[in-house]
């Protein structure tokens, strides 16, 4: 009797066209849990009527046809494009700047054009929107965050970090987050102190799940990448004496030098 097949794992999801957005308005804030509520109503509203229409094929200035149509009633429903605009089946200059400013409010690169990531947000229908709304709007709902004059929220599905200081965005840099699999942590804390180069302590689930299947296939991998390995004692091992197909390599710190 044949062996049944194993089950193919499913594909990641394509890497998101992001751009790091330069809107002053912060991404957490006193008033964001009722901007969250009211969005969440608006998108309830529009799923309960029949939600949007879904788009097949890209589309890009000097497009027209019922597509077009769609899209210029679609986002004048969300607010990027004026409603005196909606009507038509051309592509014209209006749509273009209603394009990017959804691909903005999306946090992505705002070409103008319909395709890739944009094309993917844009067929989320209304009611998947309602509920990550509804969702975020629950988890605001006990945020007793103190909110003063300054403090750092990092932004984890926009993976970016905004500096507020006096309700607005003053610095704002690129972070590095989890994915699906390795989540980040919510933390709240107090700073009191930042250290722009730090060293970083690799941690073990890391360790076994990336940097050891990566040793075995490139054991230049840790050199390149500037982590150096330590024992139990804090003396330093050349990552070629250690065999990266045991679980005993779990065992050492690995540790990435300040500015890799």
């Amino acid at each position: 009797m044949p062996k049944p097949k194993p089950k193919a794992k499913p594909k990641p999801p394509p890497p998101r066209e992001t751009a790091l957005s330069d809107d002053p308005t912060p991404a957490l804030q006193a008033e964001t849990f009722f901007a969250t509520s009211l969005a969440s109503e608006r998108y309830a509203a529009i799923a309960d009527a029949g939600g949007w229409a879904s788009f097949a094929a890209p589309l890009k200035p000097g497009s027209s046809g019922k597509a077009v149509a769609a899209l210029r009633q679609r986002l004048a429903s969300e607010g990027d494009l004026p409603s005196g605009a909606a009507g038509g089946d051309h592509w014209d200059n209006a749509l273009t700047a209603a394009v990017k400013h959804f691909q903005f409010r999306m946090g992505l690169r705002q070409t103008g054009v319909v395709a890739g990531a944009t094309l993917r947000e844009l067929n989320i229908p209304a009611s998947v929107r309602f509920r990550q709304l509804a969702s975020s709007a629950q988890r605001l709902a006990g945020v007793d965050f103190p909110f003063g004059p300054r403090y750092v929220v990092v932004n984890i599905p926009s993976a970016a970090v905004d500096a507020v200081e006096n309700g607005r965005v003053v610095r704002r840099y690129t972070a590095i987050v989890g994915g699906v699999d390795h989540p980040s942590p919510e933390v709240e804390a107090r700073i009191g102190a930042v250290n722009f180069n730090p060293t970083w302590t690799v941690p073990v689930s890391i360790i076994k799940n990336e940097i050891m299947p990566k040793m075995q296939k490139d054991p230049s991998y840790l050199a390149k990448a500037r982590i150096r390995v330590f024992d139990g004692r804090g003396a330093e091992v050349q990552p070629g004496a250690i065999n990266w197909a045991s679980e005993r390599a779990a065992n050492y710190t690995l540790r990435q030098d300040s500015g890799a």
